[in-house]
């Protein structure tokens, strides 16, 4: 009987070794699938996730951020290709058509597109001279929630222009430009389209 028993262990190990062996026969892959599961954009330190809402993706990074160097990591269906290769593109300016081709060869074409968001700050911001003006750029800021004085005491770097604070579109409070700027005009202000007050100081 134990004979018995170990026979029939051995008949059912080869047969569910074989059913196995058939169902993957039966069953190959297909590969249909052709969806971008998520892309992130890595700049320097930092890695931005893009949105992607049926065919759409979406990229939405802090204004004046460079992407022609940015690395693009992208998640597809198992062996899905895209084209093109997203880290050939330099320049993102415009929006972007990729083709994700599935195994079995059925394309899905997404569009990309780059939204810019606005880099704010808060607090009084005081600019008396030239430097401090030119410095404000590199910032990148575009909204200021508080107040900002401009050239309101003397100094040996007088401001003389405004050109590097293009960027700026909206100061919630009162902006206030001393008697001592000695620009020609108020250039560098163009963009700004809210302002809480505006003070302009003369001799």
């Amino acid at each position: 009987m134990k004979r018995l028993c170990n026979y029939l262990s051995v008949a059912l190990f080869c047969m569910f070794a074989l059913c196995a062996c058939s169902n993957d026969d039966d069953n190959p892959f297909v590969g249909t699938d052709n969806f971008i599961l998520s892309w992130d954009v890595v700049v320097g330190d930092d890695t931005y996730s893009a949105s992607i809402v049926g065919n759409k993706i979406t990229l939405t990074v802090p204004d004046g951020t460079d992407l022609s160097e940015a690395k693009n990591e992208v998640t597809l269906c198992e062996h899905a290709t895209i084209s093109p290769d997203p880290n050939t593109i330099t320049s993102w300016e415009q929006e972007q058509t990729f083709t994700v081709t599935s195994y079995a060869g059925e394309k899905r074409e997404y569009i990309f597109n780059i939204q810019y968001s606005a880099i704010s700050t808060s607090g009084t911001i005081f600019l008396n001279t030239q430097a401090e003006v030119d410095a404000f750029a590199d910032s990148g800021v575009s909204v200021i929630d508080g107040v900002v004085y401009i050239a309101t005491t003397d100094s040996k770097d007088p401001v003389i222009n405004l050109n590097a604070l293009s960027k700026i579109t909206e100061i919630t409070g009162s902006l206030f430009i001393g008697k001592y700027y000695q620009g020609d005009n108020l250039e560098g202000l163009n963009n700004l389209q809210l302002v809480g007050g505006l003070e302009i100081q003369n001799e």
